[in-house]
């Protein structure tokens, strides 16, 4: 990548940061204050800023995408969407790793508890099985698709996961303020956390399935609906040793997942990233 090249793809990453935080922000600081009894908002602009909020980072994504990029820039970024050719494994791994981590949560607590959980699993509302894809869907081809691909190219799989991960969970920060919320449940640090390990193995999935975001979602809507089925958070029955289990688990996962990373790099569109036999 030339130093140029290196510098746009730098700025636009800045660019996306800054513009999907500031909208989800603004869309939420009037829910937040709904839930506070600050302000009194009707249900219908509750959910339009609620969906806008979710969807920041997917649109942010492509109108930058189109505009610094022009339409070839946005179609490549939304055939990422639809990668769904990569090896069976990754499809074990996104649907399978999301429940481990709660399950093993649940688990460790029991032992260090020394008493038997009362269940495993609760059966989901269907609320949850409504939207569990929604953040998905509104997440990921920013998070992953356009912010993760720069972010790779600029600091490599170890760096771009500590400062992407951290910066993925400064954003979910008003959710912090929502009663009802699996953040609200939370730590922030402990979010942080977590969030850097889950971005940890983002990027070993984004590598090794070469650059599918439909992976990526896909692992995201499954730790969705893990999140409200395994009673971790008390929201579904769990406690606050479990929610720090999960982040420092998410940690230990994901530090396991870059060790598997191959040592071979090469240029990938204009990003230097790890490369891999599919």
């Amino acid at each position: 990548m030339t130093t140029a090249a290196h510098r746009a793809d730098l700025r636009g990453l800045i660019w996306f940061y800054v513009l999907a935080t500031a909208v989800t922000w603004v869309c939420y600081i009037p829910l937040v204050l709904d839930a506070h009894g600050r302000l009194s908002i009707d249900l219908d602009l509750q959910s339009l800023l609620g969906l806008t909020a979710i969807m920041a980072p997917t649109l942010t994504a492509c109108v930058l995408a189109a505009v610094r990029g022009g339409r070839g820039e946005l179609r490549r970024l939304l055939d990422m969407a639809v990668r769904v050719r990569f090896a069976a494994r990754w499809y074990l791994v996104v649907l399978l790793v999301p429940f481990a981590v709660p399950l093993a949560a649940v688990a460790v607590e029991s032992l260090l508890s020394g008493t038997a959980p009362a269940a495993w699993l609760v059966a989901p509302t269907t609320w949850t099985l409504a939207t569990f894809w929604i953040a998905a869907v509104g997440e990921d081809l920013g998070w992953r698709g356009y912010a993760l691909t720069r972010a790779l190219g600029q600091w490599g799989p170890v760096k771009a996961s500590v400062v992407h991960g951290s910066l993925w969970a400064l954003w979910h920060l008003p959710m912090f303020f929502m009663p009802g919320t699996a953040q609200n449940d939370q730590m922030f640090p402990m979010f942080v956390l977590q969030l850097i390990g889950a971005t940890m193995i983002f990027v070993r999935i984004f590598i090794g399935t070469g650059g599918s975001v439909a992976a990526m979602m896909l692992m995201h809507a499954t730790a969705n609906l893990a999140f409200n089925t395994v009673p971790v958070f008390a929201t579904e029955g769990g406690n606050p040793t479990r929610a720090a289990l999960v982040s420092v688990i998410y940690l230990v996962a994901g530090v396991v997942a870059l060790a598997t990373l191959p040592r071979r790099t090469s240029p990938t569109a204009g990003v230097t990233t790890v490369t891999e036999a599919a």
